[in-house]
């Protein structure tokens, strides 16, 4: 904001150094007044009219899902790397059931014993009842039988890919128990930004907006209002059954932090920026009159300072 007036303080300077204006009291004040004035007009129409993000908190996002195993069940083997694009119904990771591992487990030292018991039948012969070997061999195909199915019903364990998308870091590994993977819907990216309590009321759906992250610092690029956030973060709440502390409830509304604002932006563009890439935006506000449309050069040129700033920053 304060860059808007280096040149209003320039042609001053100019016209004091160069004697069109006279170093008087009187003219100096009146100087300083009128930029004082002009900052405060600039505050306000950005304010109210022509929001931009000053916190530089605006941020491209998209929906995620994310796949961890459940309770009771390890993960056998990962079948993904790192920022690895994937397709709907690919393959991500098998599972195993730790309870069926268990009955595995069980049923094989119950066919152990059952063998044991066959072999000795056997092995005496005509000591042995006829009935006696017919149950003994029952009894080890019926625990085979038994064995095969666990088996096979822990084979049957896998996680797919819910759509088209990308995996983020691979965080998980073969053998855990508790994790999770991330996979990014890349078709679906948004732009996340803030405004002011006070824009609230002037910022509609569909609404002409740009904006500009650090990962392309030096573009400015153009989106439109896609939705606005009716509830603030603030008020979310908690799965357990408890009441917040009085600490946490005042620390959330020690300041005002303003609305979410959905941005929409064109294929092109969401197919260009990463997810997560961080920067500065603004909205073409709803105006009182038609003859404040001027000041959008505000918000745009404010954004485009932002935007030459974090190109020279990273040089």
């Amino acid at each position: 904001m304060k860059e808007l007036l280096l040149p209003y303080c320039l042609v001053m300077w100019l016209l004091f150094k160069f004697g069109v204006i006279k170093t008087r009291p009187r003219n100096v004040f009146t100087a300083v007044s009128f930029g004082v004035l002009i900052a405060f007009s600039l505050l306000v129409a950005n304010r109210f009219w022509s929001p931009v993000d000053f916190t530089k908190s605006t941020q491209v996002r998209a929906p995620h899902a994310v796949m961890s195993p459940a309770v009771g069940f390890q993960v056998k083997h990962v079948f993904v790397e790192h920022n690895q694009y994937v397709k709907k119904g690919e393959l991500l990771y098998t599972l195993y059931d730790t309870y069926v591992q268990s009955d595995i487990r069980a049923v094989e030292s119950e066919l152990a014993l059952a063998d044991i018991e066959l072999k000795r039948l056997e092995k005496i012969g005509q000591y042995a009842s006829q009935a006696e070997l017919d149950d003994a061999r029952n009894k080890v195909t019926d625990l085979e039988e038994q064995l095969h199915s666990l088996e096979v019903s822990l084979d049957d364990y896998t996680v797919e890919a819910p759509f088209d998308g990308k995996v983020s870091l691979v965080m998980i590994a073969d053998g855990t128990v508790i994790g999770s993977l991330h996979i990014y819907d890349t078709s679906k990216k948004f732009v996340q930004m803030r405004i002011p309590e006070q824009a609230y009321p002037f910022v509609k759906a569909g609404q002409f907006a740009e904006f500009y992250v650090d990962s392309h610092a030096g573009h400015v690029f153009r989106a439109r209002v896609k939705s606005i956030g009716t509830a603030k973060g603030e008020t979310t709440g908690t799965l357990l059954p408890q009441e917040e502390s009085l600490t946490q409830f005042v620390g959330k509304g020690m300041s005002a932090k303003g609305r979410i604002v959905v941005l929409e932006m064109d294929s092109e563009t969401a197919a260009m920026l990463p997810i997560g890439a961080t920067g500065s935006a603004w909205i073409s506000a709803e105006k009182p009159s038609p003859l404040l449309g001027f000041v959008d050069i505000i918000g745009g040129a404010t954004v485009r300072l932002h935007s030459a700033k974090a190109f020279l920053s990273a040089m």
